[in-house]
């Protein structure tokens, strides 16, 4: 054979337009391979677009198996982060044996600030007091910070190694429980059950009418705080810095999140969100049926009794003596706090050249007083006026989704408890001892009354009389 017929025929490369280039070799020009027997369009076709040629036109099955792992992996990671789809293990393993709930009915104050959004506030109650003492309990009856709860004319409250239930017309004991600690946490009623913690780490559920013991649940540390149950779920918190979803109707537990401090707070609920703060400074919110974390939200320190209260889509606290107010409801963007605590660093340490870092995300309004008072409370909240007292003694009105002032009303003493408000009236109490009824509308006094022992702790206002625990022990009864 000549080495003519030896030799490839020579043609112009389809991919550069390079002339003198020989078949089923590589082209000098672009170093593509120049083959024979392959159709011009298909070796005209470019590689571009998605995975290859014409991108998702033409599919293989290479491209198939790593779209569907690139969805499989995206959706875990917003799964695993955002929460946005509840457990569903968890959903259907936590489901209550009861649809026990202490939310208080009207005439009624079942829990501690009388609902789940901790807000003191009663719309539409069926009488309301006048300013006469009815009856005062004995010197020293009550030594601890828990507040009373009542329910079907009895109040519930706890004592130091006492836990008792009194007659709400008369102040006469109807059951007196010995405990194996001091009761700081304030009690919850549902249904025939009463929920408080101890210092003897148990939280204990009692049968309302005779005190009998229905169940308790051991933790790892004392209890202070005040017992929250919706929809057969009992939360509470613990000084072993977990916040506990229980079954109120037996004790099981649904499910524990870890805080980094301990937690003698009482839990809000709101829109199937649970808050509650710890002593680590910070808010957190989670979901109320499977314990999933949703936010936390960092403060300069948080009253140690103080729940926050949840209203106008707001989360508001008692936080270093002023009012701190964060966004309720948000979820937090996995990995954004310890990313902007750096580029705070940076932008503290080299100052001008470091972009001014982002405020801390959920951040809404801090405010406190102007003459130097501080706020010790939570307030309370209405549709259209937040109210809180402060150390000079001065009831504040402000509009509760601005740090704006409408009115404020100058009392005798400072005001350390949160004010209640019923109908158009604010009751609220003083460390002098005085008991006050303003007229929200009017802005006026409508009565005052002396108790003569100062007044640290909030109110409760239930069968048309207001509860009032005084520093000397006594519990008074206004009607």
């Amino acid at each position: 054979m000549s080495q003519e017929e030896n030799s490839l025929p020579a043609s112009t490369c389809p991919h550069c337009g390079a002339m003198d280039q020989e078949m089923g070799a590589v082209c000098e020009g672009c170093g593509r391979l120049f083959a024979e027997g392959i159709p011009d369009y298909a070796q005209r076709m470019p590689r571009r677009g998605l995975f290859g040629r014409q991108g998702l036109i033409f599919m293989t099955q290479n491209k198939w198996l790593l779209i569907v792992l690139i969805v499989i992996t995206a959706g875990a990671l917003v799964w695993h982060n955002y929460h946005i789809v509840p457990n569903p293990v968890s959903l259907v393993k936590n489901r209550p044996t009861t649809d026990l709930t202490s939310q208080s009915e009207p005439g009624q104050w079942a829990m501690a600030s009388a609902n789940y959004e901790r807000t003191s506030y009663v719309p539409n109650p069926p009488s309301l007091p006048q300013g006469n003492l009815l009856w005062s309990s004995e010197e020293g009856l009550i030594d601890s910070q828990s507040l009373p709860a009542i329910v079907d004319n009895t109040i519930y409250v706890g004592s130091r190694f006492e836990f008792m239930a009194l007659d709400a017309s008369t102040g006469e004991q109807r059951w007196l429980r010995e405990m194996r600690g001091l009761i700081n946490s304030s009690p919850a009623v549902a249904g025939d059950y009463v929920y408080v913690g101890s210092t003897d780490t148990e939280v204990w559920a009692f049968d309302k009418n005779t005190g009998d013991t229905r169940w308790t649940f051991p933790t790892g540390n004392y209890i202070s705080s005040a017992p929250l149950v919706a929809n057969g779920f009992l939360f509470i918190g613990s000084g072993d810095q977990r916040m506990y979803a229980l079954d109120a109707a037996t004790g099981r537990k649904f499910w524990e999140y870890r805080t980094g401090e301990l937690i003698t707070t009482p839990p809000s609920l709101h829109n199937g969100v649970l808050y509650f703060t710890s002593q680590d400074d910070s808010l957190y919110s989670v979901n109320y049926r499977t314990g999933e974390g949703r936010m936390q939200f960092r403060t300069r320190g948080t009253a140690s009794f103080e729940p926050p209260v949840i209203s106008h889509g707001l989360a508001y606290m008692s936080s270093s003596n002023d009012i701190l107010t964060a966004k309720a409801g948000i979820r937090e963007t996995p990995g954004r706090w310890s990313r902007e605590r750096i580029w705070r660093i940076l932008w503290v340490r080299w100052g001008s050249p470091i972009p001014t870092p982002p405020p801390q995300q959920g951040t809404n309004w801090r405010w406190s007083p102007q003459d130097g008072a501080f706020i010790t409370s939570s307030p309370a909240i209405t549709e259209d006026t937040l109210y809180v007292g402060d150390s000079e003694g001065v009831l504040r009105a402000m509009e509760p989704t601005t740090p704006e002032e409408l009115w404020a009303f100058q009392a005798e003493g400072a005001i350390r408890g949160s004010p209640v408000v019923a109908g158009d009236m604010v009751y609220f109490a003083t460390l002098e001892g005085m008991v006050y009824a303003v007229n929200r509308v009017t802005r006026q006094e409508e009565w005052s009354l002396s108790l003569g022992s100062p007044v640290m702790l909030s109110l409760a206002l239930a069968e048309g009389k207001l509860f009032v625990r005084t520093e000397d022990g006594r519990i008074h009864a206004i009607g």
